[in-house]
């Protein structure tokens, strides 16, 4: 991407001071066009259209911003504000090699790194043949882990509706806890299932989150009413403790 210098006091300046809004931008326009397009400040007849117009064109002569020549105009003193195509390529042509460079490095370290972490080879032996006889190295990385299978965890993502793998960190400390909760609780994966379509039942218009179940755990119970008089502890955290009361 190329880009312009522009001097903040330009508006001010002698030469623009008595120049028209349709100018000014005829100028500007004229920078942007020789600088996209690298024409050292060439601006061709045919791209006039795309900068500006004929009479705005003849101020900017008039007040020696443009030069006219014959194929179109000029912008004046271009080369001594604004870069030239020699120092664009130029330019472009270190960054493409800075860039060349910075990933030889980049593969460079993984290879070592690699290396480094023990990875193991195993020397594979082509048939003999009359004309070869070769031993090369393979490699071969070691398998990722396996996740550790936690099926109440799998069951509450699955009632929730939750991609384990796209839970942002924050929420995933508030998951944990909840999961926590319902541990304490004794709940199983069945009754997780259970549970969750009581309470998309009762609470049709809430979102249903690990958080929200735990909390409702006890309101969800299927097919229980609870006696006269008795209120039921509301969240899996609450139940938790009456139970750790009760058999004390």
């Amino acid at each position: 991407m190329t880009w312009v210098k522009l001097d903040d006091g330009f508006p001010e300046h002698p030469k623009a001071v008595g120049l028209s809004d349709a100018a000014l931008a005829c100028w500007v326009r004229g920078l942007c066009y020789a600088s996209r397009n690298l024409t050292d400040g060439g601006v061709p007849t045919p791209a006039l259209r795309l900068v500006g117009t004929r009479k705005a064109a003849t101020e900017l002569v008039a007040a020696g911003l443009w030069d006219e020549t014959p194929d179109g105009w000029f912008v004046h003193d271009y080369g001594e504000h604004q870069r030239t195509r020699d120092e664009v390529e130029t330019q472009r042509e270190q960054n493409r090699e800075r860039a060349r460079v910075s990933r030889q490095r980049r593969s460079e370290r993984a290879r070592t790194s690699q290396r480094d972490k023990g990875v193991s080879h195993s020397e594979v032996t082509k048939p003999e043949s009359e004309s070869e006889t070769e031993t090369e190295l393979i490699t071969i990385a070691p398998a990722p882990p396996a996740r550790r299978t936690d099926s109440l965890w799998d069951s509450v993502m699955v009632a929730c509706s939750i991609h384990s793998e796209r839970i942002p960190d924050g929420a995933r400390a508030a998951y944990n806890k909840a999961l926590k909760e319902l541990r304490t609780v004794g709940a199983t994966p069945d009754e997780v299932a259970q549970r969750a379509k009581v309470y998309k039942v009762r609470w049709p218009d809430v979102s249903l989150t690990p958080t929200a179940l735990a909390r409702r755990w006890a309101e969800c119970e299927p097919n229980v009413a609870h006696l006269p008089g008795r209120t039921a502890p509301k969240s899996a955290g609450a139940l938790a403790r009456v139970v750790a009361e009760r058999t004390r």
